[in-house]
């Protein structure tokens, strides 16, 4: 036979028998479910898609849902028995599908590998435990800070409050009419849920027991008092009304220079850092007589209680949760990172701006909720509900009072029945 058909014979067997081993490398699928801009998915899917290189046998499905409609969607995947293996988790309704059994508790796994739990920040992890387990690892922790338009407040001649009287007057001096139609297009901030902070600081609470509410604490003249705080913001204009923020957006508001103030997370930074109008910086929350407090959100990622592929699933959480991982979503410029080597280093402080990037740092040492129970999203729809009505000056702020205290010892009734 002619050697350069035997060669090409031989050639295309090492071809043939190379394709069959391929062909019998089985990937094991990994379903990931996330929500997020397209720029965040983007990211997620670069993420993942590192990992797969890493696994060849390892495929990392990823299905993305709006945020808008992700507890939905969650729920009637849980209700019918598919959830994905790995879920990225809000605070909001973690402890809902964590009382339902949705989740796989870590704790024994945790235990079996030493897996070291004290990289994250202690926030992190009672933030994703329930009923004294843990049922998700961390990616970030973000608490609530105090943006500020440095060249709004230097123009009105006012100073970075330091406490919540100060606060208040500062933005009572930025409010105002500017062009005398009768109608304010300039607010001190955006108050909303900030009223929480404010109750903190003078001692009071919202619920006796925050993982294990009992009881209202609503009566307490604390609470009045930061209701009459938050009653006054929308009386005298100090804050954007929910029509204002309707109309013009929470974010614009302050993009466009309207507000001093903003008080939010660190997931409006990408957003914010587009802002070529004025120089802007972030702050620590006002103190009040019995401290300073910052409301904390935070995302974290589980595994479905009923996944079939435990182990890969678990080998891929600690990677997306763990450093090289975060360390892309930091770039990414939306996370504060739940590793606290990584918070407090270079690759996250030097991140500017806001020229106080440590101020973020701050916010989970001083972090806090109101929250950490399963009927949080029915809490929250009630006290938002009062709220609203006490912002447009529908009830007083005696009649909020009452009108949560009563609700939400009815929802802990009603709760302790099931």
């Amino acid at each position: 036979m002619n050697k350069k058909i035997k060669l090409l014979i031989f050639s295309a067997g090492i071809l043939a028998a190379s394709c069959a081993v391929k062909k019998t490398i089985k990937k094991n699928t990994l379903s990931l479910m996330v929500w997020g801009t397209p720029e965040q998915l983007q990211l997620e899917k670069r993420m993942a898609g590192v990992y797969e290189k890493q696994h060849p046998d390892i495929k990392i499905e990823i299905i993305s849902v709006p945020f808008r409609d992700y507890d939905r969607k969650l729920l009637n995947l849980a209700v019918s028995g598919i959830t994905p293996d790995i879920i990225m988790v809000n605070r909001n309704f973690f402890y809902k599908y964590a009382q339902k059994g949705v989740f796989l508790a870590l704790d024994e796994t945790v235990k079996n590998e030493n897996y070291d739990l004290q990289q994250f920040y202690p926030l992190a992890l009672k933030s994703y435990s329930w009923q004294g387990k843990l049922y998700g690892l961390p990616r970030d922790v973000s608490g609530y800070v105090m943006y500020y338009n440095k060249d709004l407040l230097e123009k009105e001649g006012v100073a970075i409050p330091d406490n919540w009287e100060e606060f208040y007057r500062a933005c009572a001096k930025i409010s105002r009419d500017i062009n005398n139609d009768g109608i304010f297009d300039q607010y001190g901030t955006i108050f909303e849920w900030s009223w929480v902070n404010y109750l903190w600081g003078l001692g009071g609470d919202i619920f006796d027991n925050p993982v294990k509410p009992a009881s209202s604490r609503m009566l307490s003249k604390e609470a009045l008092q930061a209701l009459i705080y938050y009653h006054s913001f929308y009386k005298n204009k100090f804050s954007a009304s929910r029509s204002v923020i309707n109309e013009s957006g929470r974010q614009d508001l302050f993009s466009t220079g309207r507000i001093g103030f903003f008080i939010s997370g660190y997931w409006y930074g990408p957003n914010l850092r587009k802002i070529k109008e004025f120089e802007w910086d972030a702050a620590i929350m006002p103190q009040g007589p019995k401290g300073r407090f910052s409301k904390h959100a935070g995302t974290c990622f589980s595994i479905a209680a009923h996944s079939k592929n435990f182990q890969a699933a678990w080998d891929f959480l600690k990677y997306y949760t763990g450093e090289k991982a975060v360390k892309m979503s930091v770039a990414g410029g939306r996370t504060v990172p739940a590793i606290k080597t990584l918070a407090g280093s270079s690759f996250f402080l030097d991140r500017k701006p806001p020229a106080n990037t440590k101020v973020f740092t701050w916010s989970m040492e001083a972090g806090r909720q109101w929250c950490y129970s399963a009927g949080l999203i029915e809490y929250r729809e009630l006290i938002a509900e009062e709220m609203e009505k006490l912002s447009i000056l529908d009830i007083t702020p005696e009649e909020a009072q009452k009108n949560i205290h009563l609700g939400l010892e009815k929802i802990i009734k009603e709760s302790e029945k099931e």
